[in-house]
């Protein structure tokens, strides 16, 4: 089953991953107001990218 919605494109998505590893590696952090958030994050998520990852011992 394949859920579609409106939103960002996968290349948009992708440079917005890059500009925020960007701004974590130059110790750029962005203020933001938490409580806010987790009102807004109770209304519902909708993430614009899951990241997977695997490592071996």
């Amino acid at each position: 089953m394949t859920h579609h919605r409106k939103g960002l494109i996968g290349r948009q998505v992708w440079y917005k991953l890059i500009e925020g590893n960007m701004r974590f590696v130059q110790g750029l952090f962005q203020g933001r107001n938490l409580l806010d958030l987790r009102s807004t994050l109770t209304q519902g998520q909708q993430p614009e990218a899951a990241v997977l990852c695997c490592s071996d011992s």
